[in-house]
């Protein structure tokens, strides 16, 4: 939380292309007894993303991810009646998510004319493209960065925060330019990404999973909550990240095991 000073309360740990292309990914899970999939911009909705509290972090949200139904069999409970898997966030994630996939700035189509452009240009071209595809109304622009805020508030980004979060990555620049190379959607808004969501030297990333399991039992019959969390912090600036020691670590005792 002490590195959290960016609009996006987020910062990245691996690869932006990774975090955005995640997003994409349609969501499969159990809730109550019934089987759900929801694709993958409709997981970003109001109606769709849950929130939560963790003690010690304060409100969070959290959106699908991908597919959770395996997960019965990997951990040997096939009568579960909901599984269900998703990834914390920040408040205000989800919103811009959202915006950022309906309105087309995730497209993996190739368009070599997106390079050179500068990013207030870019986006009028994208949301040209999702009036194009109904996604957006059609509206005549001028050159100004207050036009493309017209253009963006009127293709529905009119919450105040989302709406600052396109400006402050960039997305309304008429200087910055799509680098070379950056030839889809999605590389020219990773390019932004890249640049302003850096942790700053020393910084500490963070860590944050929940796990709740609600138990019934049948005899005697009774309900049962189990919560469990781990919340790690990175030791920078002398060792090693949370990301790379929560994902590597585990795998290292396993192989260890495996060994001996």
């Amino acid at each position: 939380p002490s590195a959290n000073n960016n609009p996006f309360g987020y910062k990245l740990s691996w690869s932006p292309r990774g975090v955005l292309l995640a997003g994409r990914n349609n969501a499969l899970f159990l809730e109550q007894g019934q089987r759900r999939e929801v694709r993958g911009i409709d997981m970003y909705t109001s109606a769709e993303r849950r929130h939560d509290t963790v003690e010690g972090i304060g409100e969070l949200e959290w959106y699908y991810n991908r597919d959770s139904i395996k997960y019965a069999d990997i951990y040997s409970i096939p009568e579960v009646q909901t599984i269900i898997r998703g990834t914390f966030r920040f408040p205000g994630w989800c919103e811009f998510m959202y915006h950022f996939a309906k309105l087309g700035f995730s497209s993996l189509d190739q368009d070599a004319s997106l390079v050179g452009k500068t990013y207030a240009d870019f986006t009028k071209t994208i949301l040209a493209r999702a009036a194009a595809n109904g996604d957006a109304p059609e509206l005549k622009t001028n050159d100004d960065d207050d036009d493309v805020k017209a253009l963006l508030q009127a293709a529905g980004v009119v919450e105040k925060d989302a709406l600052h979060r396109f400006e402050w990555l960039g997305l309304l620049s008429d200087s910055d330019k799509v680098p070379d190379g950056a030839d889809t959607p999605l590389d020219a808004v990773c390019h932004l990404f890249e640049r302003k969501l850096q942790y700053a030297e020393g910084e500490k990333d963070m860590i944050v999973m929940k796990h709740t399991f609600d138990i019934m039992y049948d005899s005697p019959a009774k309900r049962e909550r189990r919560v469990s969390k781990l919340i790690d912090f990175g030791q920078q600036p002398d060792g090693f990240s949370s990301m790379s020691r929560t994902v590597s670590l585990p795998a290292a005792c396993a192989v260890r095991a495996i060994l001996d």
